[in-house]
């Protein structure tokens, strides 16, 4: 009997111990997936665990969340208000075109490191960012009113934006040296960039190239990571190739000056001593163009 009396007991505690009560937002806009999530709940008496598992579905939920959807994901908790509708900070600028083509938000969250902004039904957002729509780090301010139009509050989120662009990764730790970087120390990958314009691009002949500063693997190539390497110097005769249209001639000159990847130099034509200018396209190899 005493057996029975417990078992009923543990199952009757149980039951109640799973119905609970969650207060949250009626709109709530995510800044970004992962973060400080913990301006969520507003009041609970739910266990732990049940609060994980809705905080961790808010992380990725879009689009309004109706009672009976919530219901059937949370069985133990009645929510307050039952129906919540989730806002993505990037669909939201992109619906502004407030976001470069193909741009994703590599980190947004307010001063306060929260990665969401709660708001009730008779409320709504206003988006403004001067220095969108491009990469790199913005100051957004959002400004929410109520249904009249009338001004409520501001809040300021610190967004980075990025594109993705094709990049070098190293494959293993590099440090300084004098010598020309080896291509296959380097693989090219897709990544996600705010700042595209000082990465090392993988049209880059980084042959003609030296590391000048560590890299670790797996870090991006960054145009301050290398430097270049001196390809032709005065004293040693440079191979040249005269183009005019669809015909090249091979000839030889002195480099006036030392010269590297992509540089206009000065040379001189050793039997006719007449002065040009030659672009550096390898170890002395210059090209004219007519």
């Amino acid at each position: 009997m005493r057996l029975i009396l417990s078992i009923l007991l543990f199952f009757s505690s149980a039951v109640f111990s799973n119905e609970c009560t969650l207060s949250t937002h009626a709109k709530i806009l995510i800044l970004s997936n992962d973060g400080d999530f913990s301006r969520l709940i507003k009041n609970s008496d739910c266990n732990d665990q049940s609060v994980s598992n809705f905080v961790n579905f808010a992380r990725n939920a879009r689009g309004q969340i109706k009672p009976a959807l919530l219901s059937k994901l949370f069985p133990e908790i009645n929510f307050l208000p039952n129906s919540i509708e989730f806002i993505s900070l990037q669909e939201a600028l992109e619906n502004k075109s407030l976001l470069p083509n193909e741009a994703s938000l590599i980190s947004a969250s307010k001063l306060n490191r929260s990665s969401l902004i709660g708001l009730e039904n008779d409320q709504r957002l206003e988006l403004e960012c001067r220095s969108c729509p491009t990469t790199g780090l913005h100051n957004i301010k959002i400004s929410i009113r109520d249904n009249l139009g009338q001004y409520l509050s501001t809040e300021w989120v610190k967004a980075e934006v990025g594109v993705p662009v094709k990049a070098l990764v190293s494959n293993s730790t590099q440090t300084p040296t004098f010598k020309a970087i080896d291509p296959s120390q380097l693989t090219t990958k897709t990544i996600i960039s705010s700042n595209p314009e000082n990465l090392v691009r993988p049209s880059t002949p980084v042959q003609f190239f030296k590391f000048s500063k560590t890299i670790n693997s797996g870090e991006v190539l960054q145009k301050n990571h290398i430097s270049s390497i001196q390809l032709v110097r005065p004293g040693t005769q440079a191979r040249v190739l005269i183009k005019d249209g669809s015909i090249t001639i091979n000839g030889f000159a002195e480099p006036l000056s030392y010269g590297i990847y992509d540089q206009t130099i000065k040379l001189k034509n050793s039997k006719t001593s007449k002065i040009f200018w030659g672009k550096v396209i390898d170890n002395n190899s210059v090209v004219v163009e007519l």
